[in-house]
């Protein structure tokens, strides 16, 4: 399912459903199937040699880089003068050597800062930016959080600095492998631990906006909310809001051009719990114009069907309620899951 700009879904839904304050662009560089398993896995090596049979170009860019004695390192070490680099280039020198992963707002690289092992966020800065919404995070410390522990800004690139979890991998990539048992325990258990990293950022006036599998990361057993970089202050930036979100994850409100709220991360954490019953994807058959003109217009939503009725269901229906009025806080989504 590809992102597909929300200008366009005011052809097919009219002005009564998007308004004119609709969002420009909907994540650019998602894949065609918005659930679709990363390519890398957090943690996971790559194989060298395997890159140097398939691309020639990989392989004379990587050969010259074998030159850099710093490839032999566990992770790179990012103080001086890596840490130049990296504001000045990017991740172009080293995003084979140490990559942990891509997403819609950044590569994630392994580095050393400071003495620590951390996962490195390497941001690139330009005039669409949505500026760098990491910040609003970087005080958030909670165990269901990855913290973010330095922000480093240069007039090109923006480096995150953020704890890193050895062998943890994102939730889609366990929804993807069969050999994990997911049981109705497991979505419980990870369904809390997603409702109470919410309820704290909530409670620290953090908006995410970007709740998915992708954005989740399992770091032995405990289910902990990463990548702020559709993020906005509650009280400062809703207004201004530009969203880069997944549509099948994002709140019909926001399809709408109306301003996000905390209820708004509500409504995507029901679709991620219907997604952890049933470990399929949401709308995985449908373009994305066809899922925005469906939920906004007729009030749909995944097939609970699928699943036996039981307290998790009765959950997603009350968190992707239409009106964000009807839909629980964080807190009481945690109470709820507490009690099953």
């Amino acid at each position: 399912m590809t992102s597909t700009p929300l200008k366009k879904a005011s052809l097919f839904l009219g002005s009564k459903f998007i308004s004119p304050k609709s969002p420009r662009l909907l994540s650019p560089r998602e894949n065609k199937n918005a659930c679709s398993p990363t390519q890398i896995k957090l943690g996971q090596n790559l194989n060298l040699s395997k890159n140097f049979e398939e691309n020639n170009t990989i392989k004379s860019k990587v050969q010259i880089r074998l030159n850099d004695k710093s490839i032999f390192e566990e992770s790179l070490i990012i103080d001086s003068p890596h840490k130049t680099d990296l504001l000045s280039y990017g991740p172009n020198k080293y995003d084979l050597l140490y990559s942990l992963g891509r997403g819609s707002f950044g590569t994630v690289i392994k580095g050393k800062y400071k003495g620590s092992t951390v996962a490195l966020k390497i941001l690139k800065l330009d005039k669409f930016s949505n500026g760098i919404n990491e910040t609003n995070a970087r005080d958030l410390v909670h165990k269901n959080v990855i913290r973010i522990l330095d922000i480093i800004v240069s007039e090109k690139y923006a480096l995150v600095v953020m704890e890193y979890y050895k062998n943890s991998r994102n939730l889609q990539c366990v929804l993807d492998d069969l050999s994990f048992v997911f049981n109705k325990q497991t979505t419980i258990y990870f369904s809390r631990d997603i409702a109470c990293g919410l309820k704290y950022c909530h409670e620290n006036g953090v908006l995410h906006l970007d709740i998915k599998p992708k954005n989740l990361l399992v770091c032995n057993n405990i289910c902990k909310i990463c990548d702020f970089g559709n993020s906005v202050k509650e009280l400062v930036g809703t207004q201004t809001f530009k969203y880069h979100g997944t549509v099948a994850y994002t709140a019909p409100e926001i399809l709408k051009g109306k301003e996000p709220s905390a209820k708004s991360d509500i409504y995507s954490l029901g679709i991620l719990i219907w997604q952890m019953m049933t470990r399929k994807c949401p709308y995985e058959l449908l373009d994305n114009e066809v899922v925005i003109y469906k939920v906004v217009k007729f009030n749909f939503r995944p097939p609970l069907d699928l699943v036996t009725e039981d307290g998790l269901s009765k959950l997603c229906r009350l968190c992707w309620d239409e009106k964000p009025t009807n839909r629980p806080s964080a807190a009481q989504a945690c109470d709820f899951l507490n009690n099953l």
